[in-house]
């Protein structure tokens, strides 16, 4: 390299230097346009050994694809944790539109320029369950609680509960709460709670034997120090009387572990993004060796988008 041209990189350089220095102390949208942010993301493993059932005659085991499943007989429950990336994967149309993304379980692609990357919007979890011989089922959402090891303990969201478990966790609270007078704001507010109305698990009448039904429990972000947490199911019914009234209960608790992309047996890392990786033998009681990406995790008997 000539003199020249290294004299013209070095000056280059440096005004890049000093345009950075002087955007971080202006405004915010342009504050990480040269110094992005330095962020370590983090996902959640199966923890089957640390998961609890009061339903001695079932067993816990944590799947390829990083689900966390409970099988006893005549029934299985199995909890997913899903990434940002595969919840845009699941409603592409609805993730592509910056700040007017209607995908109402993340952010879409909005970077928020005052933290400088995507942030959490929700924590979300696949559950799905399998009636295979009993004569009826039933799993209530709104007796969903998640705790962490920090002694953080939250409700699942619902939708229009009648009555209410708890008002602020009600998806149609959160949105109404966040959405402005315009026509624009409005159309955006029944975009995305038509398709959380579509796409989070609510079956009032529960099922019957040999059906399957899935959607999604969703939670706040937990706090950054998490390192753990438990999802438990309380009262689910898998007995019912000669009147149809539930007379048996089972409470299920999954454990996941919460670490960094880095140590995730189930995820790596490209640039910013996420892609799936399976592995049979990894837990986050034994951790092992990944194999190629798998498939993208749609909900059963629903639209992947709008």
């Amino acid at each position: 390299m000539s003199r020249l041209a290294l004299g013209r990189r070095l000056v280059t350089l440096a005004g890049l230097g000093l345009a950075a220095s002087s955007l971080t102390g202006c405004d915010p949208v342009y504050r990480y346009l040269f110094l992005p942010p330095e962020r370590v993301r983090y996902v959640l493993i199966p923890a089957p050994g640390r998961s609890e059932a009061t339903d001695s005659t079932g067993t816990f085991v944590a799947e390829s694809d990083g689900t966390l499943a409970f099988t006893a007989p005549g029934y299985k429950l199995s909890l997913k944790y899903l990434t940002d990336e595969q919840l845009n994967a699941t409603f592409p149309d609805d993730s592509n539109q910056g700040a007017f993304s209607t995908n109402p379980f993340t952010f879409g692609n909005y970077v928020d320029p005052a933290l400088g990357y995507i942030d959490e919007r929700f924590l979300v979890f696949k559950l799905s369950s399998f009636d295979y011989t009993l004569p009826r089922m039933k799993v209530e959402p709104a007796e969903a609680t998640l705790a962490t090891n920090r002694g953080e303990n939250q409700s699942a969201y619902g939708i229009n509960r009648e009555p209410p478990n708890d008002p602020q966790r009600n998806l149609e609270v959160y949105f109404r709460s966040r959405a402005g007078k315009s026509g624009t704001e409005e159309e955006l507010f029944n975009s995305r709670l038509t398709l959380a109305r579509r796409a989070i698990y609510l079956y009032p009448r529960g099922q019957f034997k040999g059906e399957t039904k899935d959607g999604f429990i969703t939670f706040d972000p937990v706090n950054d120090g998490t390192r753990s947490l438990r999802v438990t199911f309380h009262k689910v019914a898998v007995g019912y009387d000669q009147t149809q009234t539930p007379d048996r209960f089972v409470d299920l608790t999954f454990a996941f572990e919460r670490v960094p992309i880095s140590e995730s047996p189930y995820h790596r890392s490209t640039g910013d993004r996420l892609a799936d990786v399976s592995s049979p033998s990894a837990t986050a009681d034994s951790l092992g060796s990944s194999t190629p990406p798998s498939a993208n995790v749609p909900l059963s008997g629903r639209p992947s988008s709008t």
